[in-house]
């Protein structure tokens, strides 16, 4: 009888954890176009960002505005992996998309500031305005077996993770 009944509490905790995950809504942010880094000839990929962190396939989607820039390489300084930060902002060089230089705006500066919370040294740091308006960082991490590619949403002085892909290009969003 005692089986019986912890067989039918585990079943009925199950039940109830499944509902309570599947209940929650996941919302839809945005759309992202994305392309792997390694293969030049490789078709690119869209997908639907949602709040959770998931992404999952979608279909062609009209981007938003936006302008990348790039940092610089030497921007953050990775040296003292063995305090608590990683990385150091020690310059705020950007390049546009066709290798100008370019003057960082307040945010940018903010952004970069910001993501020397990154608990791994930075590769690359690519920020992107949509719109004129929104900002967002999509950021390449220098980690050993493989290449984390994580968007954030710049936001009230923060950078929210919104999503990670393994070893891509952003190429475009589209605001939802």
């Amino acid at each position: 009888m005692k089986r019986i009944l912890a067989s039918l509490l585990s079943f009925a905790l199950c039940l109830a954890l499944l509902l309570f995950i599947r209940s929650e809504p996941d919302e839809p942010i945005l759309h992202v176009a994305l392309k792997s880094s390694g293969e030049q000839d490789a078709a690119y990929v869209c997908e639907t960002v949602y709040a959770s962190g998931k992404s999952r396939r979608c279909n062609a989607f009209t981007p938003d505005t936006c302008v990348f820039y790039t940092a610089d390489y030497a921007d953050f300084d990775t040296s003292a992996l063995r305090s608590h930060r990683v990385n150091t902002l020690v310059a705020t060089t950007l390049y546009d998309s066709v290798g100008n230089v370019v003057e960082p705006d307040e945010t940018m500066i903010a952004m970069m500031h910001a993501a020397e919370q990154i608990d791994h040294a930075i590769f690359d740091f690519q920020i992107i305005v949509v719109n004129g308006q929104r900002y967002f960082a999509f950021v390449k991490l220098n980690v050993n077996w493989w290449d984390p590619c994580t968007l954030y949403e710049y936001e009230g002085g923060e950078l929210r993770e919104l999503a990670q892909w393994d070893n891509m290009r952003l190429l475009s969003v589209g605001l939802i």
